[in-house]
Order: C-alpha cells, then sequence, then structure tokens
C-alpha cells in the first residue's frame, strides 16, 4: 500500500477503473453469448423460389404483379408462377390489403414481397418482421406539380 496520500489516491481510482472495465467487460461478454441472431431462411428472390418451407405472395393491383406478371426474367416468371399456384388455395397471397399480408407473414412461412418503404413503416410497428437484404426492384417516386408551384423548390431540394 502507498504510503503518501497522493499514492492512496491514485491506487483507488485505478482500482475503481479495474471494477468499472471488468463489470462492462463481463456484461458484453454475457450479453454477446446469451442472445442468439435469427439466421434468415433465404437473403434474396433465387433462395425463396429454391426453398419449400415459406409460401410468397404481393399485393394485388401494385407494381410487383405486373411486373412478375410480364417479365422476362426466369427468376421472376418462378415468383409469378408460385403466386398463381399458391393463389388456387388462399386467395389472401394476391390481396390488396398490406396489412393481410403482414399477417400472414406473422402467422408464420410466408413471405411478403413489397415495396420498401411499405415494410419500413410496417417495421416501425412491428419488430418480429425482418427484411432480407437484397432488394428486388429499386423504385423511384415521382410527384407532379403544376407549372409555377410554390412547392417546385421544395421538392428539387429535398
Amino acid at each position: 500500500m502507498a504510503d503518501s496520500s497522493s499514492g492512496r489516491t491514485l491506487l483507488s481510482f485505478w482500482w475503481i477503473f479495474c471494477i468499472i472495465m471488468m463489470a462492462t467487460y463481463s456484461g458484453n461478454l454475457i450479453a454477446f453469448l446469451t442472445v442468439t441472431k435469427d439466421k434468415l431462411p433465404f437473403t434474396d428472390l433465387s433462395g425463396l423460389v429454391a426453398q419449400d418451407k415459406y409460401q410468397w405472395g404481393i399485393q394485388g393491383g401494385a407494381i410487383f404483379e405486373q411486373i412478375f406478371k410480364t417479365s422476362e426474367i426466369p427468376e421472376y416468371k418462378k415468383i409469378w408462377s408460385g403466386v398463381v399456384e399458391y393463389n388456387k388455395s388462399d386467395t389472401r397471397v394476391l390481396s390488396y390489403i398490406g396489412d393481410e399480408h403482414i399477417g400472414k407473414v406473422l402467422e408464420g412461412n410466408y413471405a411478403f414481397i413489397v415495396d420498401k418503404t411499405f415494410f419500413d413503416m410496417t417495421m416501425i410497428d412491428n419488430c418480429e418482421l425482418a427484411m432480407p437484404l437484397a432488394e428486388v426492384l429499386q423504385l423511384q417516386y415521382a410527384m407532379a406539380l403544376p407549372n409555377n408551384s410554390p412547392f417546385t423548390k421544395i421538392f428539387t431540394d429535398e
């Protein structure tokens, strides 16, 4: 033990620092070892088509329906043929109502192919949902404004 008060103070701070570091390390180690990260069953459309556990659906009347229905891309053709097949037993796979699809996703073994903006808004309310990293389509949005609109500058700048 140190003889001077400054030595004792330094030693005390050193011990407090060591205890805090040990507690932080232990807490992080325990948290890392106890929390499991769920692995998604597929990460893109080809993985979705290749598996047989999950059914999938799209929002009826939306752009995805038209794209998958008319596309020449083999992967998109497989997605559309799956939607048509699943629609024979459950018409909700082509429902116009997005919340019906979300309900099916929460029931399990169902994938909903939807616009990222809709999905992001839905994930705010429901943390049980997960989105694969691969995007299906990158859609761009546009807004029409009348000539000489005061909002043109605002939308152009944003």
